[in-house]
């Protein structure tokens, strides 16, 4: 039975059936069996074809993990798009509520404020340019706190808070689907508008309970779940989830 080939060797086979075994590197023959010679490669180099190159595997590896890396880099924008969704919605809930009794929707200040500008527009200013005078100085002396005008900007703020959260979902939108990118900054822009609102009603009401004392209910109670949700969503604009 002819033995186990060993690296290196050559086996071959006397008169008598036995084996020896000759070194392919020097020549040399013995009979015993060698320890396995691995300065000599047991399988010879690939010849290449002439005006032909082997395709390099080093070049293609890094263009492959790159596109990897930016496969988990995309966005899911799923949050963003529910965030988007729940300010759209918000618009048909109550922004301002009086107990339940009356509630003001979004979408009612929006209808609102357009009859009023448009009541404003159809005003002839001439009408005005003698009755403004004679009382100029009626209110001399007075001294107003400045958060009285913090609470004005927080009223003023919430009659624009519709308008500005329709725009902002707009712009979300458009940052979403078609630059399918998390609007960070809209977000941004829309949460730091809601804090400056809520900043501006929770520190201006206390001019009040200086001047009519406690009045057994807080401004920012009057405020309905749609300015609520409206506002909040934004933080689903912000986050973001490769």
């Amino acid at each position: 039975m002819k033995p186990d080939p060993v690296p290196g060797y050559s086996i071959h086979e006397s008169n008598t059936g036995d084996y020896y075994y000759v070194n392919k590197r020097t020549g040399e023959s013995q009979w015993e069996r060698p320890p396995p010679d691995h300065t000599q490669s047991p399988h010879p180099p690939m010849p290449t074809p002439v005006g032909q190159t082997l395709p390099s595997i080093s070049g293609s590896m890094p263009t492959l993990f790159n596109n990897q890396i930016e496969e988990e880099r995309v966005p899911n924008l799923m949050v963003a798009k529910g965030a988007i969704a729940l300010i759209i919605v918000s618009i048909f809930l109550p922004y301002v509520s009086l107990g339940g009794l009356v509630e003001v929707t979004g979408l009612d200040i929006i209808v609102d404020t357009i009859e009023f500008l448009d009541a404003i527009s159809e005003v002839d200013a001439e009408e005005f340019e003698d009755s403004g005078s004679g009382s100029a100085d009626s209110g001399e002396g007075v001294d107003v706190p400045f958060r009285y005008f913090m609470l004005v900007i927080g009223g003023i703020m919430i009659l624009f808070s519709p308008w500005f959260f329709v725009l902002s979902a707009i712009i979300s939108s458009v940052v979403v689907f078609s630059g399918q990118k998390t609007p960070k900054i809209m977000g941004w822009i829309h949460l730091g508008f809601f804090i400056t609102m809520f900043l501006m009603l929770a520190i201006g009401e206390t001019v009040l309970d200086e001047w009519a004392g406690d009045l057994g209910f807080s401004i920012i109670d009057l405020l309905g779940i749609g300015i609520w949700l409206g506002g909040l969503s934004s933080i689903g604009l912000i986050y973001e989830n490769s």
